[in-house]
C-alpha cells in the first residue's frame, strides 16, 4: 500500500498538479460522444509529456540538452511505466469529470412536456 501511495505522490506532485488540472479541464472541452474521453486523454497525455521539453527549448536550452533529455526519457519508459499509467488514469479522470460537469450544466433542469394544444 505504501508503494501505491508513493506512486500517486510521484504521479501528481505539487508542480505537476496545476499542469495536469489545466490540461485535463481544457481537453475535457474536446470530449464528446463521438470522440470519447479516453481518446482525448491520449492527446492530453502526449502534451503532458512533451510540455517540459518545449519549455526547455523556449527557455534557451541548447538542442543537445533537449535531445538528451528526450532520449533519457524514452530509455526510462520501462522503469517509469507505473508512473505513466497513473498519470494517464488521472488525466482521464479529470477529463471525464470536466466532460460530465459540462454536460450537466448544458442540459439543465428537465422540462415538463407541454400539451400540443394550448386549450
Amino acid at each position: 500500500m505504501q508503494d501505491l501511495a508513493y506512486l500517486f505522490s510521484i504521479g501528481f506532485s505539487g508542480s505537476d498538479l496545476t499542469r495536469a488540472l489545466w490540461i485535463g479541464l481544457l481537453f475535457s472541452l474536446l470530449a464528446s460522444r463521438r470522440f470519447p474521453a479516453w481518446r482525448v486523454t491520449i492527446f492530453a497525455f502526449v502534451l503532458d509529456r512533451v510540455w517540459p521539453f518545449l519549455a526547455m527549448s523556449f527557455a534557451g536550452a541548447g538542442n543537445d540538452i533537449v535531445f538528451d533529455s528526450v532520449i533519457a526519457t524514452i530509455l526510462r519508459v520501462p522503469d517509469d511505466a507505473a508512473y505513466y499509467i497513473i498519470r494517464y488514469l488521472g488525466l482521464m479522470g479529470l477529463i471525464y469529470f470536466g466532460y460530465h460537469v459540462r454536460r450537466f450544466l448544458h442540459t439543465g433542469k428537465p422540462q415538463e412536456p407541454t400539451n400540443a394544444y394550448p386549450y
